[in-house]
């Protein structure tokens, strides 16, 4: 029983290494049999190459490889002690050649587009490194039709430069630049269709970076700014319709102590609607009449929205204040159940220390019960009901208003990670 086992275990063995080593040999392109193989090639002694082997790292259950690599070879010379070369096969199916210096850094490297018939491997990519072997000097990628994909190379300043290419492979699509630690500092980039400006992205002093979005046509889309001062964080910005007009503008900080957030929204030149909130509140949305001077808010209603992020799922409505024509003066305050929906007290300040309430029904539609509250005389008399207990409210006072989605600081995610070079 126990030869048998072993018997089988050595069968296995015997196909998994079969496998692998033809997995191995497509990789590299062998010739046919009646010519030198790889090794004979590179004039290296049979001893030093090394076949390695990854079927330890595949999942027990789906047999599908835990890693990236799938087989590779090593090719070593001064009888084993230098590497000069690694050729990696991926689970994808694309391939690597690694080339190493004396001393063992990586000298320059090429990958492959995956799962093209043996013998016809079509190079994606080929970087180049410092003699640190981890610093690019410079790299090439490619599409499969050979046009340019992007472009990098080193800088004497020590910033390295990347550029993408449109769909011809030769108009450049965007230009980025990274500083010597991998980190984005601008970028220029242009649609391809139009040839205009897609982004442009400044920085400044004290972390200010600057960036202008812009629509096909040319004209200005978004004009935003980013300041971090190791404490708070600010955001500003203010959007553009497709006809250069002004919509909305915004002002967002947030620091140890909290964040406190601005959405105006721009009709004409005019602010309309006017959101804030803040950690330390409730959101209160401002709906507001025409105003004499540009830093004069005159006010049609306010909403108090539980939530000091709006809009929120969980956002609800709490209150409705209402406004005089003047734009200043209170004419009555709506409060809501706890449903967001019904109204259920009516307010009203009819001196400095006296205010008149009304309660309304279950459904929020009538008054039934009328009492106003002294301040001073810290006393509450029930009043008479008036003459008409049906309540009257505009529906745009309860119907909460999300504000149009803010454009993203959008540097083509050139901080996602900081990469000069993507390709996997």
């Amino acid at each position: 029983m126990k030869r048998t086992k072993l018997a089988l275990v050595c069968l296995a063995v015997v196909a998994g290494l079969g496998a692998l080593v033809t997995a191995a040999t497509q990789f590299v392109h062998a010739p046919a049999s009646n010519q030198p193989d790889l090794q004979d090639m590179l004039g290296t002694p049979k001893t030093e190459m090394q076949l390695r082997l990854y079927g330890a790292n595949r999942d027990p259950k789906t047999g599908e490889s835990k890693s990236a690599l799938s087989v590779g070879h090593d090719v070593f010379s001064d009888n084993g002690k230098t590497k000069l070369l690694s050729l990696n096969q991926y689970v994808s199916g694309a391939a690597e050649d690694v080339h190493y210096r004396a001393d063992g850094s990586k000298h320059w490297s090429r990958d492959y587009f995956p799962n093209y018939s043996a013998g016809t491997a079509v190079q994606r990519s080929v970087s180049w490194f410092a003699s640190d072997g981890k610093t690019y000097t410079g790299h090439e990628v490619k599409r499969a039709d050979g046009s340019w994909e992007r472009v990098g190379h080193l800088l004497d300043s020590g910033n390295y430069q990347q550029t993408y290419y449109c769909a011809d492979g030769k108009t450049p699509q965007k230009i980025q630049l990274f500083d010597k630690d991998k980190r984005f500092l601008n970028e220029q980039a242009v649609f391809c269709t139009t040839g205009k400006s897609v982004r442009e992205i400044t920085t400044g002093e004290y972390g200010k970076k600057t960036l202008k979005l812009y629509h096909q046509d040319g004209t200005l889309a978004a004009d935003i700014s980013q300041q971090d001062d190791y404490e708070v964080v600010m955001y500003s910005g203010d959007v553009y319709d497709d006809n250069g007009k002004q919509t909305a503008h915004y002002d967002h900080e947030y620091g140890m102590g909290g964040s406190i957030s601005t959405f105006d929204q721009i009709e004409n030149g005019i602010t309309v609607i006017e959101w804030r909130g803040s950690d330390y509140g409730n959101a209160q949305v401002d709906f507001l009449l025409p105003a004499s001077t540009k830093d004069e808010k005159l006010k049609r209603f306010t909403q108090g929205i539980k939530n000091p992020i709006y809009p929120d799922k969980n956002s609800k409505l709490l209150s409705v204040t209402e406004y005089e024509a003047d734009g200043k003066t209170e004419a009555r305050e709506i409060y809501l159940g706890d449903d967001g929906i019904t109204p259920n007290k009516i307010t009203k300040q009819i001196s400095t220390d006296l205010l008149l309430t009304y309660t309304l029904d279950a459904d929020g539609r009538k008054i039934v019960k009328a009492s106003v509250r002294s301040y001073l005389k810290k006393t509450e008399v029930e009043q008479a009901l008036p003459a008409d207990v049906n309540v009257k409210i505009p529906a745009e006072e309860l119907k909460l208003v999300e504000h149009a989605d803010e454009p993203k600081w959008d540097d083509g995610q050139t901080d996602t990670g900081n990469k000069l070079y993507d390709f996997p």
